[in-house]
């Protein structure tokens, strides 16, 4: 009898930190900004704010990817670094970048103008003063498993093919990242259509590009255009709501939001200094419950 009442307690005790966490993670999560409310905030090229409680730092960092070594943004990043340094000794220090698959470069004008983003940057600068750095986005498998309760697997698949769109665009329009990217500069120009067949196809993601437009032609019931560039971005745009596309691009965002708050929080619970880089869209939509974390209300602007 005794057995089973020190058992009833524990799993009373167990359900009560179970139900407690999960009210906890829905409170913080409930305060990352909807996309409605962003379409109508001000728009920022780039924004960044940072704070101190209880001896803890956290400084974080929306901008573009960099793509060139004179981008004003590269001085605005380096300033914040600097700072953050500052401010913590680089003493028990993470740094939180999107994207995994940034190469370690031997100076700061390769980390720019060969990784084409800030996490590259970003990677070698805490490298220097031997600072950790890790990924704060959920992996594919999370991310598609989620999505899966939702989404046809086709619709999932077609967000990465409309990403690539993207970089297809991205990496003709700019001249430094062709001759970086190792693809552009080193073959003859063709028609578009097989550029940018061949340069789907460097990514290796296992679809062929023929079952692509397949797959595009039954969600949207028309042919592929590869020539119509801002087709790539809108599909892909969370602030739009023309298909099912946009409505998944609006739950991978929440996903991801989520997520980065949760792992915020668990390195905040490990007493880590944090300095986070990523867009300036996900930086604007969770800062408020980004600063719940560390107690702060943003209706009080005393700590500003």
């Amino acid at each position: 009898m005794k057995k089973q009442l020190r058992n009833f307690i524990f799993y009373s005790i167990a359900m009560m930190i179970t139900v407690n966490a999960s009210v906890y993670a829905g409170k913080k999560h409930s305060l990352i900004m909807s996309y409605e409310d962003y379409a109508n905030t001000k728009q920022y090229s780039s924004y960044y704010y940072s704070l101190k409680v209880n001896n803890l730092s956290l400084f974080c960092l929306g901008v573009n990817d960099l793509y060139e070594s004179e981008n004003y943004q590269c001085f605005q990043l380096q300033e914040f670094w600097n700072k953050f340094l500052k401010q913590t000794g680089g003493e028990k220090c993470v740094v939180l970048i999107e994207g995994s698959r940034h190469s370690l470069y031997d100076n700061e004008h390769d980390a720019i103008m060969k990784s084409d983003t800030k996490g590259g940057l970003l990677k070698f600068l805490a490298h220097q003063q031997n600072i950790t750095v890790l990924c704060l986005e959920p992996d594919e498998k999370y991310l598609k498993v989620k999505l899966s309760k939702d989404f046809l697997e086709d619709e999932i698949v077609y967000r990465d093919f409309a990403y690539v769109g993207q970089l297809f665009y991205r990496y003709k329009k700019n001249k430094k990242m062709q001759q970086t990217g190792n693809f552009f500069g080193n073959r003859k120009k063709g028609s578009l259509d097989l550029e940018f067949e061949k340069f789907y196809d460097s990514y290796n993601t296992g679809i062929s590009f023929d079952r692509m437009k397949e797959i595009h032609r039954k969600i949207f019931e028309k042919d592929l255009d590869v020539a119509d560039e801002q087709w790539f971005y809108d599909v892909h745009n969370p602030l739009l709501v023309q298909s099912r596309m946009n409505v998944l691009a609006r739950r991978v965002g929440r996903i991801r939001d989520e997520f980065i708050i949760d792992y915020i929080a668990k390195l905040k619970s490990k007493k880590n200094n944090i300095f986070i880089a990523c867009n300036v869209t996900n930086v604007v939509m969770q800062e408020q419950a980004i600063n719940s974390l560390y107690g702060i209300d943003m209706d009080d602007n005393s700590w500003i």
